[in-house]
């Protein structure tokens, strides 16, 4: 049901774009870990993002992807290793992934040529996988656990326009996913944005 939702409100956003001013933007983002992410260190990722800007609210509409990569720490992985109780000496390798798909709403406080600060709030559908690999010698093995849920990403963006087409954005926020366990990290991104 999640999902039909879901679809409906991307065709409402993209059923308006053709008569919106738009952009585009493309970041690279840093992500502090959260609850439950206590056996993960901060990870990496990258971002797409399409924006529909509604002048006179003074409102952004965005549908955003994402995807951050989180390492397990070093401890972890050996009391990993040494609850499998293998004869072999193999390696491990944990890794988790969380790939967000959102739509976004933002206000934007006041329309500045070069300066656009706003708050918003993002909702949508997680994908969040754990990737255990064993490597041997001669052999190797990948299980995937994957988990899939709603989540939301309160936000807040501060966008430099130093050409009438091109600027740097850096956005903020904080990951909360509807998971049995709740998982949550907080990320920053640093990026381009272009008008289309």
């Amino acid at each position: 049901m999640l999902r039909k939702i879901f679809f409906l409100l991307v065709l409402l956003v993209l059923g308006h774009v053709a008569k919106a001013q738009m952009a585009m933007s493309f970041d690279g983002s840093y992500a502090i870990v959260g609850q439950h992410f206590g056996h993960y260190q901060n990870g990496f990722g990258i971002q797409a993002e399409i924006y529909y800007y509604d002048q006179r609210r003074s409102l952004i509409y965005s549908l955003s992807m994402d995807m951050q990569r989180f390492e397990a720490k070093t401890d972890y992985v050996e009391k990993y290793k040494e609850a499998q109780h293998n004869v072999f000496d193999f390696k491990y390798k944990i890794t988790a992934y969380s790939i967000p798909i959102l739509l976004n709403a933002q206000y934007r406080f006041f329309d500045k040529k070069k300066i656009q600060p706003s708050l918003g709030i993002g909702l949508g559908f997680y994908s969040y996988t754990d990737k255990y690999k064993q490597e041997g010698q001669y052999t190797s093995n990948t299980d995937l656990f994957t988990q899939n849920a709603f989540g939301m990403y309160p936000q807040a963006r501060f966008v430099f326009q130093f050409h009438s087409d091109f600027g740097v954005q850096l956005k903020s926020g904080y990951h909360y996913i509807f998971t049995h366990e709740p998982l949550s990290y907080v990320d920053i991104h640093l990026g381009l944005i272009y008008k289309i």
